[in-house]
């Protein structure tokens, strides 16, 4: 993988132990979300899918901790490394907090609905093999949509359900991408 961090503005840094534990936080990040590999333009996972599922979802959590308990455990050496320590704690913290509360995101905006479809607009379509990537990653979306599925009925049975209004809304977007002459239109 590319290193990620870059040299600080005033010089070269060499990179500490927090860098080295952010660095692999996304390298981990990126083998578990091929789609967000996508998103950020890393090559290599073209066709596959994030595990939508409760058991990618406990994955996910399990990660989390192993890499908050490991931060935890650093001392930053300079600010940058404050500043990285500090970020990561947040926002790893705050998708364990989520996952936590056992809720599936289902709205018309940003949730897995609309990103499983939305991948697909950030994939390149000038060759044959650009297309072919698409193709597989077509042929893996009901595997994501049956895990993301699972995930929601998990999260109903834990009494946590997606307003009305939100779940018509999604399903229209649904019929409208799937509907001839829809995202991929002849």
């Amino acid at each position: 993988m590319t290193h990620i961090t870059s040299d600080a503005p005033t010089g070269t840094r060499t990179p500490s132990a927090i860098d080295a534990l952010a660095e692999r936080y996304v390298t981990d990040l990126l083998a578990l979300h091929p789609d967000t590999a996508t998103e950020l333009g890393f090559p290599g996972r073209e066709t596959e899918y994030t595990d939508f599922s409760p058991a990618g979802a406990r994955t996910d959590d399990e990660r989390n901790a192993r890499l908050l308990e490991e931060l935890a455990a650093l001392e930053p050496q300079d600010e940058t490394d404050r500043v990285t320590k500090a970020a990561m704690q947040e926002r790893i913290g705050l998708e364990r907090e989520i996952h936590a509360t056992g809720r599936t995101e289902l709205n018309n905006i940003a949730s897995p609905a609309q990103g499983i479809r939305a991948v697909f607009d950030l994939m390149p379509t000038d060759t044959a093999e650009q297309w072919g990537h698409i193709a597989g990653r077509l042929e893996n979306l009901p595997a994501a949509l049956r895990a993301y599925t699972e995930s929601l009925l998990a999260s109903r049975d834990a009494g946590h359900v997606a307003a009305v209004r939100q779940v018509d809304i999604v399903v229209e977007q649904a019929r409208a991408h799937g509907a001839a002459g829809g995202f991929f239109p002849g």
